[in-house]
């Protein structure tokens, strides 16, 4: 643009020199020679003035003239400068994308002589996948007139690339030029290397946040699983205290009795002191063993010794060695249909019946029945316990299978659901489990409750 107008200029500068020259011709046109000699001279003395005015014109103008092309070429020379050597790369090109004019910082980015650069194919430097993309961006340009911008892939003359950011602008052309394109090119390979490390760092501080945030939480619900377990044993401890307490006290009461000079005792009353220590140490020995189940379910050393079983007989050894209260009846239900047989340790599967049934005759009202059931369900034997209690609270339901857990309930129809130290169903529980089986309840306040355990059969 800066030689097109230069050139404008100059044309006007020889416009003007002839015109002055046309004026002069005209001056002297009009002097009329055949007039009278004394008026001639005058004439002439006037043309002869009017011609040195004009010449101080002309010489006036020349000298603007003069100034004003000094000052053309020294801002030519500027332009020059900045073009060629502006940081940032930049060419011409027509609508087909031939270059018809490029600066040092493009030919260096392309690498290759400014010289060479001309009437070359741009699409030429673009890379294969992102030419569909220079070709849109010339077209939108030529057609629209509007700026347009594309982040483009360049390949070097010589080897590598670089990630370059091409900004096109229509500039029209003077009368005998056709329409081109100024295109403003910049390397980014840098900013996009920063820009994929920042996200890289950004997306690994993200991870660490959320590792943290979920540390955090587990941290959170370990402390909480701790306090509650802290609660628990401290119960626990209370309910122990005082379980254990109870039958030692008893045990000692009695023998002390029994061995005192003072207090004369029937052969009867002898009998039955003997049998309340006998049935006190029993139990304290029941705790003790509940205790050692319970380190050895927290050691990891639960095992069963499986074998071919019949869950009935094991039902019927159970209930023939129970003694329960004069109030309770036990009653066996087998289903109709013969029960498969199972894969199972028999003495621990025992356990399990006795803690449950246990646990029936501590909340089972006097007169009710404590049923026991076995059949098969959806290809495993199911076994139940059914009591006739006050049922257990939603509540409770949650947690009553973890250890230390005493399940509350609406009375104490029995007197008896006060004892044990919350043992009994956690033991089943791992043990239900060790033989590949799941233990629930159904129970409802006022209802009572049924107790659920499930073990594989034969196949």
């Amino acid at each position: 643009m800066m030689c097109e107008d230069m050139m404008k200029r100059s044309d006007e500068e020889k416009r003007f020199g002839c015109g002055g020259q046309r004026a002069i011709e005209a001056i002297v046109a009009n002097v009329d020679v055949q007039e009278d000699p004394g008026a001639s001279a005058d004439r002439l003395r006037e043309v002869i003035s009017d011609l040195w005015a004009h010449q101080r014109d002309v010489e006036g103008q020349n000298g603007e003239l003069q100034r004003i092309r000094a000052e053309l070429n020294k801002s030519r020379e500027k332009f020059r400068d900045l073009y060629d050597f502006a940081p940032i790369g930049y060419f011409t090109t027509d609508k087909n994308g031939i270059i018809l004019s490029a600066n040092l910082e493009f030919a260096s980015m392309v690498d290759i002589a400014r010289s060479s650069l001309i009437k070359m194919q741009f699409g030429d430097f673009v890379a294969r996948g992102d030419r569909n993309a220079f070709t849109v961006l010339c077209k939108l340009v030529f057609d629209s007139g509007a700026p347009q911008t594309a982040c483009l892939r360049i390949i070097r003359h010589r080897g590598g690339q670089c990630t370059v950011l091409l900004s096109g602008n229509l500039t029209r052309g003077t009368a005998g030029l056709s329409a081109r394109a100024r295109m403003a090119i910049t390397d980014v390979t840098d900013l996009m290397r920063s820009g994929a490390l920042i996200d890289k760092i950004n997306k690994g501080l993200m991870q660490r946040t959320q590792s943290l945030e979920e540390k955090q939480q587990e941290l959170e619900i370990s402390i909480a699983k701790l306090r509650t377990q802290d609660r628990i044993k401290n119960d626990f401890l209370s309910i122990a205290s005082h379980e254990l307490r109870v039958p030692l006290g008893t045990i000692v009461g009695f023998a002390q009795t029994l061995l005192s000079r003072e207090i004369l005792l029937s052969e009867d009353e002898r009998k039955r002191y003997v049998g309340i220590i006998l049935s006190e140490g029993r139990r304290l020995n029941h705790m003790l063993e509940e205790l050692l189940d319970v380190a050895r379910i927290e050691k990891g050393w639960t095992v069963c010794d499986l074998k071919v079983t019949n869950v009935c007989d094991i039902i019927r050894e159970v209930a023939d060695a129970l003694q329960l209260p004069q109030q309770v009846t036990l009653k066996i239900a087998l289903a109709d249909s013969k029960i498969p047989l199972i894969m199972a340790d028999g003495e621990k599967i025992k356990q399990v019946l006795v803690n449950l049934i246990d646990n029936a005759v501590r909340y089972t009202e006097q007169g009710c029945d404590i049923i026991v059931s076995a059949d098969e369900k959806d290809g495993r034997v199911r076994i139940g316990v059914k009591d006739c209690g006050p049922g257990i609270r939603e509540e409770d339901r949650k947690n009553i299978f973890e250890k230390y857990r005493k399940g509350e309930t609406s009375g104490k129809p029995n007197g008896k659901n006060g004892k044990g130290m919350g043992l009994g169903l956690a033991i089943a529980k791992d043990i239900i489990a060790a033989h590949g089986g799941e233990i629930w309840v159904e129970s409802e306040p006022g209802k009572g409750s049924h107790f659920y355990f499930t073990l594989p059969k034969v196949i």
